[in-house]
């Protein structure tokens, strides 16, 4: 149950692709859910928007793994009673989190998934004052997913083959 949800879209996910997803999103969500929707204008700015999110019960981050690291960052900054849970409607690249919570990659499906579905508590990570929920990478994977993000803003590439040039590039440097 959504409650009365801060839905935070980030337009650049998906290399640009989720900024015409607005519409799609708010009708999905339409009569279903009480909701408030922004849409980020800069890097960080989901952190800064969830970072105020105290009134609402669920911040949903609408985009890829990136803009639940900003979401849930913001959201962290938040006391323990006043925090809101986080949910997501996966529109980025990887969505690798989305994976992990078990959410279709189907927009459709996974609003339904989000709008009936329960509260779960997570583990979270944090490091250096930065908290992470899908995963760490340290040593090979970290220069693997550094490559990536390299390749990503240089080529426009994107998803699993991102990763897998990127890993082929570092494994025979």
């Amino acid at each position: 149950m959504l409650g009365k949800a801060l839905v935070i879209v980030n337009p650049a996910a998906r290399h640009g692709v989720t900024g015409t997803l607005v519409p799609l999103v708010e009708g999905l969500l339409q009569g279903h859910a009480d909701y408030q929707l922004v849409v980020t204008e800069y890097a960080g700015h989901a952190t800064e928007i969830a970072r105020e999110a105290e009134e609402f019960d669920t911040v949903v981050a609408v985009g890829g793994d990136g803009t639940v690291h900003e979401v849930l960052n913001g959201i962290m900054a938040i006391s323990d009673a006043r925090r809101p849970a986080i949910a997501l409607l996966p529109t980025g690249s990887g969505n690798d989190y989305r994976r992990t919570l078990g959410l279709s990659n189907n927009l459709s499906t996974a609003a339904r998934q989000i709008i009936g579905g329960r509260r779960k508590r997570m583990d979270l990570g944090v490091v250096n004052e930065t908290y992470f929920a899908n995963s760490v990478a340290i040593g090979l994977d970290a220069r693997v997913t550094a490559k990536a993000v390299e390749l990503k803003t240089t080529t426009g590439w994107s998803g699993i083959m991102l990763y897998m040039r990127a890993l082929l590039i570092i494994l025979f440097q």
